[in-house]
């Protein structure tokens, strides 16, 4: 695999090399070679993990149909090449090789490509040159450490170091009588586990770099070490076991509003939270309306909301426990209804029935309206009875009486009933009266006084006067019977 890696500038490590020799392509080529090969890792130039190269290319021009390239070879070591070099094709002065390991050597050398029709054909190598890449600086002391205890752990927490290149590590040291653990990891939290509850235990944590420069004495540290942090000591415990709390969330609620103007609640009985369950609240809330709440005992599983509005309601319930309310149940709904009407039935029966005889040979009825039974009043049936006869007529359906006319003089009894589309009320208590006919005329007065005769026409004309009067008198009679 082929690797390319960038170089700014670093520090100058200019090695002359050596003519080039010459490129062997298929057909004959003249002319100089590149030179001056040279290769630097100067701050001013180059970054971390970075090498600059830079040649002269040869005075003349490659001859027709010639291309001239160029090719970079590199590898980790001191000044030799082998199998496990890295290749770079088609490179121009400058060139900066990137991703090197820092205060690395590296040793490069170039080859000139001809190129003609018939392929490519590389020079000799120039002679190797050498640079060293730069080394990081030594990683800052941890700051922030931070200590938390738990059942056998120690959880560490620490600030990140400010470091200008990527790869820096961290390693935390535990340490107790008779123990001792570290731990490398690229976070910045570590949770030490396998501890013993009741051991104090000190942690530190320092931050580590490869290629930076080593502050410790031990020649054996390949690696940059920076310096330890702050210690910190914790001691794991048991966890304590949780007091009690509010009861849990109530489930398993369900509501039946099948019973006009009412709904029936029940519901599953939650975990107590450690402290006996001293009852429930049952709440309703209508749409856009207020919310009626109710308890229920500890031991009740179910609740009646009576006398409900008809509505849509929602309906929730939640436990109590000496350390307060828990979560109320997810809301559930309801539709509340009011009763069927019943069916209708025949009006009821008629009272307040009044008797007026005043009037000769009449009798006025007079009544309360009773309750139409669910079905309009349609009229009244009003029946007068004088010993096996009945006589009955009808009244409006908003009438409250009605007048016989030209009774027979007698004695009667009256009742009154209603009638509605499902059929004739009870009658009413059967009323008396007794019908009189008009007085007679009194007798004219007895004239002591001598009628003058009368002529003959008069008497005739007179006669005529009385005859039509008895008959008028006749007639009236047989009209009040």
């Amino acid at each position: 695999m082929r690797k390319l890696i960038s170089i700014a500038a670093l520090t100058a490590v200019a090695l002359a090399s050596p003519g080039l020799a010459a490129a062997q392509p298929d057909v004959p080529v003249s002319g100089q070679l590149a030179t001056g090969l040279a290769a630097t890792a100067a701050a001013n130039q180059v970054g971390y993990g970075e090498i600059r190269v830079t040649w002269t290319a040869p005075a003349d021009s490659a001859p027709t149909g010639v291309t001239v390239s160029y090719r970079l070879q590199y590898e980790k070591g001191n000044d030799v090449i082998g199998v496990a070099a890295m290749t770079v094709d088609d490179v121009t002065s400058p060139h900066t090789i990137t991703g090197l390991e820092n205060g690395e050597q590296y040793a490069i050398r170039l080859f000139t490509i001809h190129t003609n029709t018939a392929g490519s054909t590389p020079s000799a190598p120039s002679a190797v040159v050498t640079a060293t890449t730069r080394t990081v600086p030594t990683p800052p002391q941890v700051t922030g450490l931070m200590l938390t205890a738990g059942d056998g752990m120690i959880t560490a927490k620490w600030n990140a170091v400010t470091y200008p290149v990527s790869g820096i590590m961290y390693n935390v040291m535990t340490t107790a009588t008779g123990f001792s653990s570290t731990v490398t990891t690229g976070e910045t939290m570590l949770e030490i586990g396998s501890l013993t509850n009741g051991t104090e235990y000190t942690v530190k944590v320092w931050a580590t770099h490869k290629g930076a420069i080593d502050t410790t004495s031990d020649p054996a540290n390949p690696t940059g070490k920076g310096p330890d942090s702050a210690e910190k000591k914790e001691t794991p415990m048991a966890a304590e076991p949780p007091g009690p709390t509010e009861p849990a969330q109530v489930t398993g609620v369900t509501v039946d509003a099948s019973t006009a103007n009412q709904i029936m609640v029940s519901w599953t009985a939650p975990a107590d939270g450690g402290s006996p369950i001293t009852g429930y609240t049952v709440s309703r809330m209508m749409m856009g309306g207020e919310t009626v709440s109710a308890t229920a005992d500890a031991d009740a599983t179910s609740h009646t909301f009576m006398n409900v509005d008809a509505g849509e309601y929602t309906v929730t319930v939640a436990a109590v426990n000496a350390q307060g309310t828990g979560t109320a149940s997810a809301a559930m709904t309801a539709t509340v209804t009011d009763p069927a009407p019943p069916a209708a039935t025949e009006p009821a029966q008629v009272t307040g029935v009044t008797l007026n005889v005043e009037t000769a040979n009449q009798i006025m009825v007079s009544w309360t309206a009773p309750a139409d039974g669910g079905s309009p009043i349609t009229m009244y049936s009003v029946s007068r009875m004088m010993g096996d006869q009945t006589v009955t007529e009808t009244a409006a359906a908003g009438a409250t009486s009605h007048t016989f006319m030209k009774v027979p003089a007698g004695m009667y009894s009256v009742t009154v009933s209603a009638q509605n589309a499902v059929g004739m009320g009870m009658k009413s208590e059967a009323m008396t009266a007794t019908v009189m006919d008009p007085a007679p005329d009194p007798d004219p007065d007895p004239d002591p006084t001598p009628t003058p005769a009368l002529p003959l026409a008069g008497i005739l004309a007179l006669g005529g006067v009385l005859g039509f009067i008895g008959r008028r008198r006749v007639q009236q009679r047989l009209l009040n019977r």
